[in-house]
């Protein structure tokens, strides 16, 4: 519409110029009317190239929407970059806070070393089997180390501990008591707590739990430890026998007890989690 008004502002001129009845109609008006009148006429080849090396300096339909989703997205990989920074850096301060860096060194910032290990027998009329390591490892064990049987966490390495063997005690054995997570066998029930052991009944035991916890069982009950929730598949206690409610108390709290594996000799080869060394200096 611009353009158009333009030529006929410009040809109305030249009419003018060229009817005028003053001296100016003479020559200038004669001579210069038609010639605007044809470079002004939109119909006019001259018009039409004008007009096209006018737009030839613009964007392209569509290529201003272009140019606008381009900034849009340099804007937002800038602020991205941004917000990575401070993330990192918010990390970085936590990671020197101490239980903080702890958690921060379970979640896969530790490498654990898995010796294989078999049961030569039992030691002392008790239940402390003693565990030779495989030929070429006869360094690195130590006590309170887990022991584990698949995915199960069977004991603990205990004192003494010689260059190729060291004694296991079960975990109800000597544990005071030990933090878990009592996961249903879909995974959308969850529930931590902590156990205590049950040295009568061979296995653990905990009566603080609200009657409507979602324990049931069969439920797996997986140990919320250190070292072992620093490996990558995580292990498992064993699972829930019995939940009933509590006798002194049945309206409000359950009692829940948890089975492990009991009889060590029975297993052929157990697995010991030591740490790395290296990693162990970082984190003190």
């Amino acid at each position: 519409m611009r353009d158009h008004r333009l030529s006929f502002g410009i040809a109305g001129l030249a009419g003018v110029l060229a009817l005028a009845p003053t001296p100016v109609a003479t020559l200038p008006g004669r001579v210069l009317g038609p010639v605007v009148r044809t470079i002004a006429w939109p119909a006019t080849p001259l018009y039409r190239l004008g007009v096209a090396v006018r737009r030839g300096a613009e964007p392209a339909p569509g290529e201003a929407e272009g140019l606008a989703l381009r900034r849009e997205n340099e804007t937002l990989r800038v602020e991205t970059q941004r917000l990575r920074r401070l993330y990192e850096d918010a990390v970085q301060r936590l990671a020197e806070q101490g239980p903080v860096r702890d958690r921060l060194l379970r979640e896969g910032r530790r490498r654990v070393d898995e010796v294989s290990a078999r049961v030569t027998g039992q030691r002392g009329g008790g239940a402390l089997p003693e565990v030779s390591v495989d030929a070429g490892r006869r360094e690195g064990l130590a006590p309170d180390q887990p022991v584990v049987f698949q995915d199960a966490v069977v004991g603990r390495v205990v004192p003494p501990v010689a260059a190729g063997s060291a004694r296991v005690a079960p975990l109800f054995g000597f544990a005071s008591s030990l933090a878990v997570e009592i996961r249903s066998a879909d995974g959308a029930r969850r529930y931590r707590t902590r156990l205590v052991p049950d040295a009568a009944a061979g296995g653990f035991v905990t009566r603080e739990l609200p009657l409507d916890a979602p324990i049931a069982a069969g439920d797996a009950v997986w140990l919320d430890d250190d070292l072992l929730m620093s490996t990558a598949r995580g292990f498992q206690l064993g699972r829930v026998s019995g939940v009933r409610p509590l006798p002194a108390d049945p309206q409000l709290l359950l009692e829940v007890r948890v089975d492990p594996v009991r009889d060590l000799l029975r297993l052929p080869r157990v697995t010991v989690l030591v740490p790395d060394e290296e990693e162990e200096g970082e984190a003190r």
